[in-house]
């Protein structure tokens, strides 16, 4: 595949003659051939010995709020690289300093979200169970709900002041900010536990309106974000269910990641899903992202692809080595190796063992010119971080 755009222009004509474009469409084209260009900066996690960034979102151009499993919230310098640890002050003392979670609570910030106007950002917190909102720019808190009972998985915005999570306790709940003052609220606007199994993730649509979440008995929810009531179930082969992962929405579109297969469906509808069968036996989708006609898959062995919408294939790119005087054709990025405590559980099971990061998370900055990725080793247990932004 050649580089330049006026490749695609010219090797896709018809007849000789050429193929109009529109620009959707050839931005779309040069979206694609640039990744292969990206260069990775790696993010110095040996210094902090993070364990295993869970979530990711751009505040806005110059920074990235990271969540991760050890309990700690993150701000990243784009440009610096500049990590810093935040304790969000004026927490009720029950939920103080994310940096040491609950003993007996182990569970992790596992989502983190920006609100659409980008003045709020949504997260776990020290406490599994509780949903903080805080001040995007100054991390202040604003309010916390406390109504799940077991740790939450996913959660997304609905509106500036309103937003989703959905919990391991089964349940998806509807929650409204109306305070500013980082008091606790212990019940929510609207609350579904109709899921059997734990809530893996949640997500919001905004073109059809419509909240999405799905648990791991392979139970696809979609529901009126008004009052969270039911339009649409679907279940899956009980086959994927013990290892769906991970959700993206898109429009009317949804993909759930899964161990072997990435499942895409029409929220729309009952009919029949489509099974995008992954690179390798052992790829396990991680994390899941939309943009335009490209899903971005993150793996559990430490690669990303991008599967073309418009092809139903995995794009092949021309990746740069040595400064450019070497071009290699693949159909992946690979990672780096992060951090990883090679002391106690590692020295047991796994010395001599090579280990890759799982990318649990992974998204664009709003100008759509680099690229986070975070994650850490997959199997439980083992310790260790992995953040990098490719541009």
């Amino acid at each position: 595949m050649k580089s330049s755009v006026l490749y695609f222009l010219r090797d896709t004509s018809i007849n000789g003659r050429p193929k109009y474009y529109s620009k959707k469409e050839v931005l779309s084209e040069l979206f694609v051939r640039r990744i292969g260009c990206f260069k990775e900066t790696e993010l110095p996690c040996q210094e902090w010995k993070f364990d295993k960034a869970f979530s990711a979102t751009w505040i806005d151009n110059d920074e990235i709020a990271v969540a991760t499993k050890c309990g700690c919230l993150l701000r990243i310098g784009a440009e610096t690289g500049l990590i810093q640890q935040v304790v969000s002050p004026g927490l009720p003392q029950v939920y103080q300093a994310m940096r040491h979670p609950p003993p007996g609570n182990p569970g992790g910030i596992h989502s983190i979200a920006l609100s659409p106007s980008g003045n709020y950002l949504a997260t776990g917190a020290a406490d599994s169970t509780v949903c903080s909102v805080l001040h995007a720019k100054t991390f202040a808190a604003v309010q916390h709900f406390k109504a799940h009972h077991d740790w939450i998985f996913g959660l997304d915005w609905v509106t500036d002041v309103h937003l989703v999570t959905g919990s391991r306790d089964r349940s998806v709940r509807l929650w409204k900010v109306d305070g500013d003052r980082g008091d606790v609220v212990h019940e929510a606007l609207y609350s579904r536990s109709v899921h059997k199994e734990k809530v893996r993730d949640v997500k919001y649509s905004p073109e059809p309106n419509r909240i999405i979440s799905f648990s791991t008995d392979g139970d696809v929810r979609v529901w009126d974000p008004l009052d969270l009531r039911g339009i649409l179930s679907q279940s899956l082969h009980r086959d994927h269910s013990h290892e769906l992962a991970c959700l993206a929405v898109q429009g009317y579109q949804a993909a759930v990641g899964t161990r072997d297969y990435v499942i895409l469906m029409d929220i729309r509808t009952k009919r029949a899903y489509t099974e995008v069968q992954l690179l390798t036996p052992d790829y396990s989708v991680r994390s899941l992202q939309f943009q335009d006609q490209l899903l971005s898959c993150g793996s559990g062995n430490g690669w990303l692809s991008f599967f073309d919408m418009r092809a139903m294939d995995f794009v092949e790119m021309e990746i740069s080595q040595d400064r450019g005087k070497k071009v290699l054709v693949d159909n992946h990025i690979e990672v780096g190796c992060g951090w990883l405590d090679t002391e106690g559980f590692y020295r047991e099971y796994f010395e001599g063992v090579a280990v890759h990061n799982a990318l649990y998370a992974h998204c664009w900055d709003p100008g759509l010119h680099r690229l986070f990725i975070c994650g850490g080793p997959l199997p439980m247990g083992l310790r260790g971080c992995y953040m990098g932004i490719w541009q």
